[in-house]
């Protein structure tokens, strides 16, 4: 069963979604995160992917991340991002260093891009 994952809220004028692409696909974006984003991917359960780039700054919930992932922090400066679970308390911090992070999504309610 396909679940496509989803981001709330995302400015669609800066930001994106990308749904239903390969694992190469994926790995080349997170690989190629541009300058300013944190590139985020979750899987489909369906052996695809769906990516998200973010770049505005404030609390996001997230739906249908389930399982393993991963995240690209290419933020500006030294803004990291942080992942909460359900009551907002941080469980991981991505250092904006521009390397891909695997993330276990089930523990992860919220994403703050800075």
């Amino acid at each position: 069963m396909v679940r496509y994952p989803s981001v709330s809220p995302l400015d669609s004028t800066v930001e994106g979604v990308r749904p239903d692409v390969s694992t190469a696909e994926r790995d080349y974006e997170l690989n190629h995160c541009p300058a300013g984003y944190l590139c985020v991917a979750a899987g489909q359960g369906d052996g695809r992917h769906t990516l998200f780039r973010l770049y505005y700054c404030g609390q996001r919930s997230i739906f249908n991340f389930l399982g393993a992932g991963a995240v690209t922090n290419n933020q500006t400066g030294s803004a990291s991002a942080r992942l909460k679970n359900q009551n907002g308390i941080v469980v991981s911090t991505i250092p904006a260093d521009n390397k891909p992070y695997r993330i276990y999504w089930d523990a992860v309610w919220y994403i703050d891009p800075c």
